[in-house]
């Protein structure tokens, strides 16, 4: 082997180990974009999640308001239809 010949098989050797580096370094950016992709994804999902869970939470406090007043209402027609039951019992005592 003369000296070009072996200039030639070291450049070669280079040529390929920088050409591997590069698929390398390829790959490894396309593996960071696919986990990137993935925890934007996972995060918009929780995201989603929250929101649905914030929008239930306050449908079930304005359900829970709308049965207080109700329940509210309710005992005081209770009350009254007592009292009405009371003055009734009362008149037939005599």
């Amino acid at each position: 082997m003369n000296q070009s010949e072996n200039l030639y098989d070291k450049l070669n050797n280079v040529h390929a180990s920088l050409r591997k580096q590069k698929e390398d370094a390829f790959r490894t950016k396309q593996l960071a974009e696919q986990r990137l992709a993935i925890q934007k994804q996972d995060r918009e999902g929780v995201e989603k999640k929250g929101a649905d869970t914030r929008a239930k939470l306050r449908t079930l406090k304005e359900r829970a308001v709308e049965m207080k007043n109700v329940n509210g209402v309710n005992e005081a027609e209770n009350k009254q239809f007592e009292k009405e039951v009371r003055s009734i019992m009362l008149g037939f005592d005599c």
